[in-house]
């Protein structure tokens, strides 16, 4: 059977022609660039040969085309080996590359992870080899990365079930860099999936106490993303309209609707996904609008909503996510790998102008695709770039300079990121309908620059749910709301570089079989343990109380401090007083259900300076 496949479009010279070939030409293919040199951080020496000859202009692939060549060969591929070979495009009558197939046989779940460095560059994927190549697109584990125009890297990470897998690499581009003789490396590695969580219905918690619902909207209605301030109001974003809702949350039993803002026309028919609220002013990103890219409301009364100002920055009247730091708004547009900063140290609520149209800075390059969302932590933005991984930007002086890029490290739809205030630690969700996991980076400053490391992934089966969608942190807790689980909460523990689970609760209503994304969308964790706020899609909001017995965290953050002790000391000396025994029972190390100086030995041992 004769295979060959244009690189710029789906034309493949075949018996039949393959549903599966437009999934590897859905995408744009970036203009050449120049040679950037070696990946940062190289693999190691060759271990293994791939042994395919040159290609050339009259070049057949009968050697390991897989699903592309002459014939469906794929070479075999121990896990941990470092395999390198050469590739490159090849210009007969027409223009076709060299790709590499090579297949493993899973015999247990896991997490398997593709990376490929290239002089040239380069695509990657991960594909189900249980269904044959003339059967349609692969169900399970297809996943598209391309170096980003200076590392010339893909990286691929998927949790897959026993089968047979084809891990695919090719150049993505034609260009003075992948012609035949071109080298690569790549290397296929596996980590083993966490023991899976239990598949759990709506009120199952985990040292998670459920405090109230707040459930008043009408079945058709989607509640977005969440945010709050500190004078005990949260506002919630809207799916399927523009609106934003406002409740009153003092009484965190007992949440009261005081108002929803509605988007006035002409971008009456936006969706106002995503919402931000510092200092009496609400920031709304507008998706799918026409004018406005994102409102500013004042929400100085949060009874009383009014529009203040419009954002119309071109390129940016579609406003996925936004983010404010410092008097700065910074603004994403799912369409490009670009950020907006909107300079705001001067916006006067009470003069405000009608409309903004110029932002201080536009931040572009931003990897292949587009950037999803944006967070901000303590000076450093953290920028999800979907088909590109996670984008560390220095930010302390944007009213002086521009973001400065730090670095960056692959990831695959990476959907959002938040890190910890000490900049070591980040974590990132990435989402997609097979299971998208969420995954811990380390970082490390030093006198060479920062450099980003993958160190551990967590997914849940696609038998219990469907996908991580974003992530919070509060000192080295980790908040994540996921699509038909509800909201996980999990620990960042530095001396093993990983995650541990700590608690969960579910707040869908729908099963992982259901069709499309369903459940938690957000977790608002910011104003205290015992007001951690989620949002989802369908059940809209809910309050808890997380509380892990025996940590010895009493605020909340995974990390036991001075503020700790002094808990420890009145839960000691007089419980259930200021505090209450549930409140105490963090303390209460050895489970005699009594906080004692037994457990003190192992509060100190447990003690951060």
């Amino acid at each position: 059977m004769l295979i060959r496949k244009k690189i710029f479009n789906t034309t493949v010279a075949v018996a039949g022609v393959f549903a599966w070939a437009s999934f590897l030409s859905a995408h744009p293919v970036d203009p050449p660039a120049p040679d950037p040199g070696p990946p940062e951080n190289p693999l190691g020496a060759c271990e293994v040969m791939e042994g395919e000859p040159v290609c050339n202009s009259s070049y057949v692939d009968f050697f390991n085309g897989g699903c592309e060549g002459a014939v469906e060969e794929f070479s075999p591929i121990e896990f941990n080996k470092v395999v390198c070979g050469k590739s490159g495009v090849f210009k007969g009558n027409d223009v076709f590359r060299d790709s590499d197939w090579f297949v493993i046989e899973i015999d247990h779940p896991m997490i398997i992870t593709w990376t490929v460095e290239a002089q040239f560059p380069v695509e990657a994927a991960i594909f189900n080899g249980n269904i044959p190549c003339n059967m349609g697109p692969p169900v399970h584990g297809a996943r598209e990365a391309r170096g980003n125009g200076e590392l010339r890297q893909a990286v691929i990470s998927e949790p897959v079930q026993p089968g047979t897998y084809w891990l695919f690499l090719a150049p993505s581009a034609t260009s003075d860099f992948a012609t035949c003789g071109a080298s690569y490396k790549a290397m296929l590695t596996a980590e083993e999936l966490e023991d899976p969580v239990d598949p759990a219905p709506v009120g199952f918690a985990n040292e998670i106490e459920l405090v109230s619902q707040w459930n008043d909207q009408p079945k058709d209605h989607q509640t977005a993303d969440i945010w709050a301030d500190d004078r005990g109001y949260v506002y919630l974003g809207n799916r399927l309209g523009a609106s934003v809702d406002i409740l009153d949350v003092n009484n965190p039993a007992n949440p009261v609707h005081v108002a929803t803002y509605v988007v006035p026309p002409p971008d009456d028919d936006a969706l106002a996904l995503d919402v931000k609220v510092h200092d009496g002013l609400m920031f709304v990103g507008l998706d799918r609008g026409g004018f406005d890219g994102a409102q500013i409301v004042d929400v100085r009364d949060p009874a009383n909503p009014q529009k203040l100002t419009g954002i119309q920055i071109l390129n940016y009247n579609n406003v996925h996510n936004l983010f404010y730091d410092n008097g700065f708004l910074y603004m994403v547009n799912s369409f490009t790998p670009t950020v907006a900063v909107i300079d705001l140290t001067d916006y006067d609520p009470d003069n405000p102008p009608d409309v903004i149209t110029d932002a201080k800075w536009i931040v572009e390059g931003i990897g292949n695709h587009f950037v999803h969302d944006v967070s901000i932590v303590n000076g450093r933005a953290y920028l999800s770039a979907w088909e590109s991984g996670i984008w560390v930007y220095d930010v302390r002086f944007p009213e002086f300079e521009p973001p400065l890029r730090l670095n960056w490290a692959p990831g695959d739809n990476t959907h959002a990121a938040w890190a910890t205030e000490d900049g070591k630690w980040i974590v990132t969700g990435e989402e997609r309908n097979n299971g998208g996991p969420i995954k811990l980076y380390a970082v490390d400053d030093n006198n060479h620059g920062t450099h980003i490391t993958h160190t551990y992934t967590y997914s849940i089966p696609t038998s219990d749910a469907v996908s991580s969608h974003n992530t919070y942190i509060v000192g080295r807790r980790l908040y994540v709301s996921w699509y038909n689980a509800g909201m996980l909460v999990f620990d960042i523990v530095p001396e093993t570089k990983s995650l541990k689970l700590v608690g969960r609760y579910d707040t869908t209503d729908a099963s992982p079989d259901q069709q499309g994304f369903k459940g938690a969308w957000g977790v608002y964790p910011f104003n205290g343990r015992d007001r951690v706020m989620v949002s989802d899609k369908e059940t809209h909001f809910w309050i808890f109380d997380v509380h892990i017995p025996g940590s010895g965290d009493f605020d909340g953050n995974a990390i036991v401090n001075l503020p700790d002790f002094d808990a420890f000391l009145i839960c000691q000396s007089s419980p259930g007083t200021a505090y209450t025994e549930n409140d105490c029972d963090v303390f209460d190390f050895d489970g005699d259900n009594d906080v004692d100086f037994n457990d003190f030995a192992e509060l100190q041992r447990k003690f951060e300076e």
